[in-house]
């Protein structure tokens, strides 16, 4: 394995010792390098796909029903409806092709693979082509119920039910032509309204609270946490507030912004990025 496609892990994360895995990391990762290289050089090639072991089936299984069994309940209805036609076994982990066959037609959003965290600047732009970064590898065997980064279970569960609904499709691009054409002392900006609406965004629905962020949908603890005051200060909807709020990643979320609705919170996101940067819907 060439040195430029090792995954570097923290000595804290549930991998670190386990070298199947993190050769599994390694090789993920390189064929990620490959396909964008291909892509590049002009070729037509397919995402490739992974050959998961049983153990790791068994975890895609695991949080998918532990997500499905609070979803209904605490996830707004447009993602319930995108994870419906998504009809994602829950057996199996999906492959980023049959993800595609059925998201691409819906938005025209393509999953592509990703070999690692990519700058800001270049993820926002991506979306402008339609096209979302997806990991390919699963968390670790011993900690189902937690990544310290995103994985397959991320992407899929939380992003591509979001990536179903054309008013969110519609407002990602504006995020995208807002990152092409902004200063770099902006991007943290658009880091900071993606971060607490796309990842951690909460709004009302039939007067209660529901989520539709990846990183609360993907995760069963705090799928059921987000929505409870007594867990997460709540705080109500504000672009100017939304912006000048840093946040941790690596923490459990103590504070998150509540929108009327989707719609509402799509709405100001578009609006508020298109009288700054002068865009166009």
């Amino acid at each position: 394995m060439k040195a430029e496609f090792l995954v570097a892990l923290d000595n804290d994360h549930p991998g670190f010792r386990d070298p199947e895995y993190r050769d599994q990391r390694d090789s993920i990762a390189a064929k990620a390098s490959k396909y964008w290289e291909d892509v590049f050089d002009g070729k037509d090639v397919e995402i490739p796909i992974i050959n998961y072991d049983p153990v790791q089936d068994k975890i895609w299984e695991h949080v998918y029903q532990r997500v499905m069994q609070v979803a209904d309940t605490n996830a707004v209805s447009q993602i319930m409806d995108g994870m419906k036609e998504l009809n994602f076994n829950p057996d199996k982990i999906p492959t980023l092709i049959e993800v595609n066959n059925i998201l691409t037609p819906k938005t025209g959003v393509q999953m592509v693979p990703v070999a690692g965290l990519i700058q800001s600047r270049h993820f926002f732009a991506s979306l402008a082509k339609k096209q979302f970064y997806s990991t390919q590898y699963i968390r670790h065997s011993s900690c189902p119920d937690f990544t310290p980064e995103p994985d397959i279970c991320h992407d899929l569960l939380g992003h591509t039910p979001l990536l179903m609904c054309e008013n969110v499709v519609k407002t990602s691009t504006v995020m995208a032509q807002a990152a092409t054409i902004c200063p770099d002392e902006d991007i943290i900006e658009l880091e900071r309204i993606y971060w607490f609406t796309f990842e951690y965004g909460l709004c009302y629905e039939n007067n209660k609270i529901k989520t539709y962020g990846a990183g609360n949908i993907s995760s069963y603890s705090d799928l059921t946490r987000c929505v409870d005051p007594s867990q997460v200060d709540h705080i109500d909807f504000d672009i100017q507030k939304i912006i000048a709020t840093d946040y941790n990643p690596m923490i459990k979320q103590p504070l998150l912004f509540v929108s009327k609705s989707l719609d509402d919170a799509l709405n100001e996101i578009s609006n508020y990025l298109c009288d700054k940067y002068n865009l166009s819907v």
